[in-house]
């Protein structure tokens, strides 16, 4: 039997995930973007970050963590 590891570190997360985490943090106004999740308090972004890192740990583990794929498209009805 294969034991996923607990969580994926940012650093090891497809690169689409990591740059689509960093761009909710964006700073700017309403007409160069900013980030949805920019207001979000350091505990909640730390608790957040490690929850997204098991999910993405134990897509891996089950052998359906592709890289390449938008992370909107990752979740399915199955």
């Amino acid at each position: 039997m294969r034991h996923p590891k607990l969580q994926m570190r940012f650093d090891d997360w497809p690169a689409i995930d990591r740059q689509s985490w960093n761009s909710l943090f964006r700073d700017g106004d309403i007409f160069d973007g900013r980030g949805a999740a920019l207001h979000w308090r350091a505990a909640t972004r730390k608790t957040n970050l490690k929850h997204y890192g098991r999910w993405l740990a134990w897509l891996d583990s089950e052998g359906v963590l592709d890289g390449t794929a938008a992370p909107c498209n990752r979740a399915t009805p199955e």
